[in-house]
C-alpha cells in the first residue's frame, strides 16, 4: 500500500482577507486526490469560484480527469472561473494520473524530472475541445509539486531536490514552507502542494 507525504501552504495576496486559491487533499477508498486551484482576480469572489471547483473535485472517486473538469466546467460557469490542476494517486495500481487547466505547474522531482502536459483553457469559462491528461508509475522517492502563479518559476529546484541533496530529505511540509519563502509572490494568491 503506497504511503506519502504531504505539506502545502495557501496564502492570500497581501492586503487581502480572502485566499481565491485553493488546495484540497481527499482521501477516497482507492486514490488520493491532490489538486490546486486557482479562482481568477483575487479576493472574495475568485475564493468562491476555488471553493466550488473544490466541492465538485470531492464529490467522486469514478471519473477520470477529463470528465472531474467537464464536470467542474459545468458547475462553475456563472463564476469568474478557475483554473484547476489534478493529481490522483490510485493506491491499488501505483500510478499518478493527472490533468492541469491553465497555469497551475505540475512536476514531478526526484531520480528524474518530469513535467506533465497541461491544458489551456479556463474551468467555467472555455474548455479545449480536447483535454490531454497523463499517468505515470509511482515510485518511493518521487517528489510531487504542484503550485499557482502564485509562486515564480523553480529554475534550478531540481538540483536542491536531487535524492543527494539537502532539500530533497525534508519532510514535505518543510519543504512547502521553504518553497513559498523563497519563491513565493507577494501581489498574488499563493497555493503550493508537495507530496513525496
Amino acid at each position: 500500500m503506497v504511503e506519502i507525504d504531504i505539506g502545502h501552504v495557501l496564502r492570500p495576496k497581501e492586503g487581502e482577507n480572502s485566499c481565491g486559491d485553493s488546495i484540497l487533499v481527499h482521501c477516497f477508498p482507492q486514490i488520493i486526490r491532490l489538486a490546486v486551484i486557482d479562482g481568477l482576480g483575487h479576493g472574495p469572489e475568485a475564493a468562491q469560484a476555488a471553493a466550488e471547483a473544490k466541492k465538485t473535485l470531492t464529490s467522486t472517486e469514478t471519473l477520470g480527469g477529463q470528465e472531474l473538469i467537464s464536470q467542474c466546467h459545468n458547475k462553475l460557469m456563472g463564476t469568474r472561473g478557475a483554473v484547476v490542476g489534478v493529481v490522483d494517486l490510485d493506491k491499488s495500481q501505483n500510478m499518478w494520473r493527472g490533468i492541469s487547466l491553465g497555469n497551475i505547474s505540475i512536476a514531478f522531482y526526484g531520480q528524474e524530472h518530469y513535467l506533465p502536459a497541461t491544458n489551456g483553457g479556463i474551468v467555467g469559462y472555455n474548455l479545449p475541445t480536447r483535454l490531454v491528461s497523463w499517468s505515470r508509475p509511482y515510485s518511493p522517492g518521487q517528489i510531487l509539486i504542484m503550485h499557482s502563479d502564485g509562486i515564480h518559476n523553480l529554475a534550478g529546484l531540481g538540483e536542491l531536490l536531487a535524492p543527494t541533496g539537502g532539500l530533497g530529505k525534508a519532510q514535505a511540509q518543510h519543504l512547502a514552507e521553504s518553497i513559498a519563502v523563497g519563491y513565493g509572490k507577494i501581489e498574488d494568491d499563493l497555493a503550493i502542494l508537495v507530496a513525496k
